[in-house]
């Protein structure tokens, strides 16, 4: 089913891009003072289109698309391009702005390339609705609300999509689908049943554990579409934000996480900027490890072993600012006066230049210049009995600068580093390209005031 719903996603991508070429012939032809473009123009056309609908609708699943939304947005980013055809071609011949011709420009766009997306996405509801496409998926309840929920959208009619592999409770025989396990099996049970959605139907004095469900699916590496009954978001009001409401009483929650396209832009500016800088930096990075050298015996660079995206663990490096075996007792957080840093070192902490490495793990994909501070394991395992939604946390890549870091700064003990939590919580919870801007002019302005230790 995973396969089918890749392939007709394919074909949408594909059309978008066809129908992005007819639209720029249809413009071209047949005004004689325009040149006939280059075959190569149309295939720089058609990869245009093709990542349009890729990276700007997220189309990898087009059975997650909704058509209002997508012709909503079509009807600016039409206009939009639109002016860049003008810019770019047009203009080159008559140089003149006419705003008739970027009218004519973007009704050919708006509705040639949006019919064809609007007729797909019409299939491709037809095709979930008549149950032709369905995605794996779970049901968490087990009681009277899990029983009416499974009913309803188990029934004949329109469909939205769900194929229930089994549901996560207590057993109960009034349910005719398998029972996987009870609530401590969730993360367990959707890596072996390979699920795709979750439905959330728990029994009202389960709300208590409610958060508790919700952390471990949205900490999850999987990308799951997470659904819950009107009465749990109730419960939820003022946490969670509201994203659509359907025939059926379920509510979607919203992924929590950056659009592909933003996600694509973040990762490139990580590149580009860790590269210029590390370059930029070579004068600065030689005085550096001179000054290292004669501060004190040892390594000029100094690695540890962080947790990263999704648990996994990577070496991150710093230039070294204590002394050789200043951990020979333990981990241990750095702080203000800290004996263990070399004179050399607390210059460096002060400033944060030991941290220029790090822009090396930027490079390698194990960091990004933005995202929550990666720790040890030794401290996790601390945090998570105090605040086991820190896994959430997890889901995005770790950071050089972070919210927590600039609006809390380092923390030097178990309780600092939960109150930082809250700030990289909000992070996560709200990411945007915007926020990461700020957070670098933030940090730019921290850089200055010497706050580091």
């Amino acid at each position: 089913m995973k396969r089918i719903r890749q392939r007709d996603s394919l074909i949408y991508i594909l059309a978008s891009g066809l129908a992005f070429v007819f639209a720029f012939t249809a413009i071209h032809y047949p005004p004689p003072t325009i040149h006939h473009p280059p075959p190569t123009t149309h295939l720089l056309v058609f990869l245009l289109g093709s990542l349009d609908a890729f990276l700007l609708e997220n189309a990898q699943d087009i059975y997650r698309l909704s058509r209002m939304r997508v012709a909503w947005r079509w009807f600016f980013r039409s206009a939009f391009y639109a002016g860049v055809w003008i810019l770019m071609v047009d203009l080159k011949d008559s140089q003149v702005l006419d705003f008739g011709l970027w009218l004519n420009h973007w009704l050919a766009l708006l509705f040639a390339v949006g019919l064809v997306k609007l007729a797909l996405l019409t299939w491709s509801s037809h095709r979930l609705k008549n149950k032709k496409v369905s995605y794996r998926s779970l049901l968490i309840g087990s009681g009277p609300g899990a029983l009416g929920i499974l009913t309803r959208l188990s029934s004949p009619g329109p469909s939205m999509g769900q194929q229930f592999i089994g549901y996560i409770g207590n057993p109960s025989p009034d349910l005719p689908i398998p029972h996987l396990g009870h609530l401590h099996r969730i993360d367990e049970v959707i890596s072996k049943e390979d699920i795709e959605e979750v439905v959330i139907a728990p029994e009202s004095n389960q709300y208590g554990i409610l958060e508790d469900i919700l952390r471990q699916l949205r900490s999850s590496p999987r990308n799951l579409m997470i659904r819950l009954t009107p009465e749990s978001y109730d419960f939820l009001m003022g946490r969670v934000r509201l994203d659509a409401v359907y025939g059926t009483p379920l509510i979607e929650l919203p992924a929590g996480k950056l659009p592909l396209w933003q996600e694509v832009l973040k990762r490139a500016g990580d590149i580009l900027l860790s590269s210029i800088l590390l370059i930029l930096l070579i004068p600065l990075i030689l005085l550096i490890l001179i000054r290292v050298r004669l501060d004190s015996p040892g390594p000029l660079l100094y690695s540890q072993l962080r947790i990263g995206r999704y648990g996994r663990p990577f070496r991150i490096y710093k230039f070294r600012s204590m002394y050789s075996g200043a951990e020979k007792d333990g981990p241990q957080l750095s702080h203000d006066g800290d004996r263990r840093c070399t004179p050399w070192g607390a210059f460096m902490r002060k400033w944060r230049l030991d941290e220029i490495p790090q822009f090396i793990n930027v490079l390698r994909g194990e960091m990004s210049i933005v995202g929550p501070r990666p720790e040890r394991q030794y401290y996790i395992d601390q945090i998570m009995r105090e605040a086991p939604y820190y896994s959430r946390i997890l889901t995005v890549r770790p950071g050089i600068t972070s919210w927590g870091q600039v609006k809390y700064g380092y923390a030097s003990d178990l309780s600092q580093m939960l109150e930082r939590l809250r700030f990289d919580l909000i992070y996560v919870e709200n990411l945007s390209l915007q926020l990461d801007i700020k957070i670098i002019l933030y940090t730019i302005l921290v850089l200055f005031q010497g706050k580091g230790k």
